[in-house]
């Protein structure tokens, strides 16, 4: 597979699954503002699910994968991005996901239109919406849990820049515009909305989740410009 054909790869894994909550411990530096490509121990991961598994998961753990996958599910309505579910479920790879539906057409590997701009964007706000939203419920404490969706992003962000270290600034630029459109009141009240009916339901469906967010935030048509 030549490199172009590994970057188009990727883009499209990024646009089918947002932000697996997959642990990995890092130090205390923060993850996104070096964005270290650290290894991630799948099969380590995998021991950690069957051992306790999310009955036995103290409540604030729970909580933080709640919030983090609330995140990256408002923030794909914001986008207009349809997903099949936003769930909290632990499986062998992860302790919760947001799967989204690929877009259609998306070639970011050799198309720079507006559009395809667009959903590049709208996928890194997704990703960092997860963390973003972790981060502000336990009152800035650095996320330790999104090694993949940092990743992922300085992936697709590669595509819109000239370099790896313009695509790292471009990253950290979108991840203080998600933290200021998340802390948004009705988005933030979307968001606890969603995290409360996880920790309830653990698995919601696209339209489940949409009228959640549109009851709690007061809006008709949720959405954000990217551009």
């Amino acid at each position: 597979m030549t490199e172009k054909e590994t970057r188009a790869f990727k883009a499209k894994r990024c646009s089918e699954t947002i932000g697996d909550f997959t642990p990995c411990k890092t130090k205390k530096q923060s993850v996104f503002s070096k964005f270290e490509q650290l290894p991630i121990n799948r099969q380590g991961w995998q021991n950690y699910d069957v051992a306790i598994g999310l009955r036995d998961m103290t409540l604030k753990s729970k909580k933080a994968v709640a919030y983090h996958e609330a995140g990256h599910g408002v923030a794909a309505c914001l986008a207009h991005k349809l997903f099949r579910i936003v769930s909290i479920l632990p499986d062998g790879e992860s302790m919760g996901k947001c799967v989204t539906v690929e877009w259609k057409n998306f070639h970011p590997d050799y198309e720079t239109n507006r559009r395809t701009k667009y959903r590049i964007k709208a996928d890194i706000f997704m990703l960092l919406a997860g963390p973003c939203a972790e981060y502000k419920y336990f009152g800035g404490r650095k996320p330790t849990y999104s090694v993949e969706d940092f990743q992922d992003a300085r992936e697709l962000a590669s595509y819109l820049c000239g370099s790896q270290e313009e695509a790292d600034a471009y990253v950290e630029f979108m991840w203080e515009q998600t933290k200021n459109i998340i802390g948004l009141d009705w988005n933030w009240k979307a968001i606890e909305a969603i995290a409360n009916a996880l920790l309830g339901q653990k698995t919601l469906k696209y339209l489940k989740t949409r009228h959640l967010i549109q009851k709690a935030s007061g809006k008709v048509t949720p959405s954000i410009d990217l551009l």
